[in-house]
C-alpha cells in the first residue's frame, strides 16, 4: 500500500531536484491545476516547478513521489467523504510562517489555475469567482498575526474555506474521469 505523501516528502522531493518552488506553493499550483483542466497533463504541472534533468536513483524517486502527490491530490479532490489538505505548510511553525504558508499555497493555486488557461467551462458561477478573488486576498495576507486565539480560529476557518473552495471549484469545473496509470490524469 503507497502512503500519503505529506508536505516533508513534497519538500524532500523539490529539494532532491533543485526546484525553486517552495512546498506550499508547489501543492497550491498542482491544485490550481487541477482545478482548471479535467485533462490535467501531471508533466505541465512538473515543467512549472522547474526541476533538474539530472537522472539519478534519487532523483527518480522523487519523480515518483511528486506523480503520487497528483494522483493523490486528485483522488482526494474526487472522493466527497475528504478533502484535500494544503501541503507545504507546517501548522506547528509561528503564526507567522504558517500564514506565509497559506499566503505562498493560496498564490501557488491561483497561478496553476491561470496556467491550464480558460477552463472549456467558462461560465463560473459568481461564488467560484468570488472564491477565485477571496483567495487572491488570502495571497496577500499580513505575516505579522500574532500566536493567540483569535488568530489560529482565523486561520483555521481561512484554511477550512480554502479547502471546500477549492473542492466546489473542481466540481463545478471538472467532469471525473476515474485517474489513468499514464502521465495524463483526469
Amino acid at each position: 500500500m503507497i502512503t500519503q505523501i505529506d508536505s516533508f516528502e513534497l519538500e524532500r522531493a523539490l529539494q532532491t531536484l533543485d526546484s525553486d518552488v517552495e512546498a506550499a506553493e508547489s501543492h497550491g499550483l498542482l491544485c490550481g491545476c487541477l482545478c482548471a483542466a479535467a485533462d490535467f497533463d501531471v508533466q505541465r504541472w512538473l515543467a512549472h516547478l522547474m526541476l533538474s534533468d539530472e537522472t539519478s536513483s534519487e532523483s527518480d524517486m522523487a519523480r515518483s513521489v511528486l506523480h503520487e502527490l497528483a494522483h493523490q491530490t486528485l483522488i482526494a479532490f474526487d472522493d466527497t467523504e475528504r478533502l484535500p489538505e494544503l501541503l507545504g505548510i507546517d501548522f506547528e511553525a509561528s503564526m507567522r510562517e504558517r500564514v506565509a504558508g497559506v499566503a505562498s499555497w493560496s498564490r501557488g493555486f491561483l497561478c496553476g489555475f491561470g496556467l491550464e488557461g480558460e477552463p472549456e467551462n467558462s461560465n463560473i458561477s459568481a461564488e467560484r469567482m468570488e472564491f477565485l478573488e477571496d483567495l487572491e486576498k488570502v495571497g496577500r495576507l499580513d505575516e505579522e498575526l500574532e500566536d493567540d486565539e483569535d488568530n489560529e480560529r482565523s486561520l483555521y476557518e481561512v484554511v477550512e474555506f480554502i479547502r471546500v473552495g477549492a473542492a466546489l471549484l473542481r466540481a463545478e469545473i471538472c467532469t471525473f474521469d476515474a485517474p489513468t496509470t499514464g502521465d495524463s490524469i483526469h
